[in-house]
């Protein structure tokens, strides 16, 4: 077996098909990483009958001088239980590398350590012998992080699709089946958006990641669109349609506010009762009469309605990936996040994809001391299973010059843009 140099055309038609494949590895976020800093080969192990038996996108950038390291972002695709074709893949990549002057690659392969149920408790025995098989040839673990210290989120949430999207529903957490109708009543709808809607998503996220700027969307649009693996979806509140809703919520509340005044008239025996009831429907009417005069005011200053929240969708094989998403605070009680997400899903499974990627959470699960907390909380009412990753490996290629530049920090902060 020897390792060589793939085409991308080679490499996309193997990722596609395997096990381990992720979106991380296609020649698509080669090309758009190839923008941002880095270079890009793609590596395939072959056998005496130029069979591929494994295969890797490598990203790379120099250190300091001549030397330089590597990533392989959710990678490699090899199936890392075939101990002796891992080991084989191991010693034939640490030599391709050397005479390249890489000092050290590092992996973060999507193998989960154990799987979990949607409040964290462990659901099976854990991978942990891929682990030490890794780091018996060669590979520095790095452990176990909680929050978000690696290049990839170590804690997911994944939603599988076994059914219809109507049974999906029905599996929802309750008060999230509550904020996506009502958010439906409010007027929310959902919209595609093109190549001119990249700077009014963008708008929405530039704050969760303050090294991507503009264009880093404008370059994944253009590489990943091109390949159909790549949308933006909107959601943009019809303020006709929640001006309508306020009307008939208000109107409702002051025939109840009626009654209660009517019955404070004629019912003695009951009135502590009703007294309380006229102060909360009072309450009430007072926020709906609110709602009204808000209704009036954005049906004349947006009469063609208003996006407040974006969403980033990559597609690949049977599954999707939420990438990033944002919306307006102003509208928070609008709910379009919920919303939005929702109608995606269910827009997708509507065409055959059965995986949805949440992205990333933390792995702390308790509601104090947590600032994550909400994160979690939000994603895990889809329906979503915690998976837990085995984290991240540094393979040595020059193992004195790799302790040699982390004591000098310059292995700090070089992957920011891939987080």
């Amino acid at each position: 077996m020897k390792i060589i140099e793939l085409t991308k055309k080679e490499f996309d038609n193997y990722a596609i098909i395997h096990p381990n494949r992720s979106f991380y590895q296609t020649s698509s976020y080669g090309d758009l990483i190839s923008k941002h800093g880095f270079k890009a080969v793609y590596i395939g192990l072959i056998d005496d009958n130029q069979t591929i038996k494994a295969a890797s996108l490598i990203l790379y950038r120099k250190i300091f001088f001549h030397y330089k390291f590597a990533y392989a972002p959710r990678g490699f695709l090899i199936d890392f239980n075939d101990y002796k074709l891992l080991k084989t893949f191991t010693k034939k990549l640490k030599k391709f590398l050397r005479f390249k002057s890489f000092v050290f690659l590092k992996i973060d392969p999507p193998i989960i350590y154990q799987k979990r149920n949607q409040d964290g408790n462990i659901e099976n025995d854990n991978n942990q012998h891929v682990i030490e098989y890794l780091k018996d040839i060669g590979y520095v673990h790095l452990g176990f992080n909680n929050a978000f210290e690696a290049l990839k989120p170590r804690w997911n949430i994944i939603t599988e699709v076994k059914n219809s999207s109507d049974d999906l529903f029905n599996a929802f957490d309750k008060e999230l089946k509550t904020k996506i109708r009502s958010a439906a009543k409010k007027g929310i709808n959902i919209t595609k958006g093109s190549i001119e809607d990249i700077k009014t998503f963008y708008n929405f996220v530039k704050k969760k990641h303050h090294l991507r700027g503009l264009n880093y969307y404008e370059d994944f649009w253009n590489i990943f669109h091109d390949k159909n693996m790549f949308e933006l979806w909107f959601a943009k509140i019809d303020f006709n349609q929640y001006l309508k809703y306020a009307r008939e919520i208000y109107d409702e509340e002051a025939d109840n506010n009626s009654q209660i005044n009517e019955e404070l008239t004629t019912n003695k025996a009951n009135r502590l009762n009703l007294i309380n009831k006229k102060i909360c429907s009072d309450n009430l009417l007072n926020e709906y009469k609110n709602n009204v005069i808000l209704g009036i005011k954005m049906t004349s200053k947006y009469p063609e309605g208003k996006i407040i929240a974006g969403s980033a969708i990559i597609k690949y094989g049977n599954e999707i990936f939420f990438l990033i998403d944002g919306y307006d605070n102003k509208y928070k009680s609008f709910n379009p996040n919920h919303y939005l997400k929702w109608r995606t899903m269910e827009y997708y499974i509507s065409k055959g994809y059965s995986i949805m990627h949440l992205n990333g959470i933390s792995g702390n699960f308790e509601k104090e001391n947590n600032r994550y907390y909400g994160l979690y909380n939000f994603k895990k009412a889809f329906n979503g299973k915690i998976i837990e990753y085995i984290g991240e490996f540094d393979l040595l290629i020059k193992k004195q010059r790799y302790y040699f530049f982390k004591r000098l920090y310059l292995l700090r902060n070089k992957f920011k843009l891939n987080k």
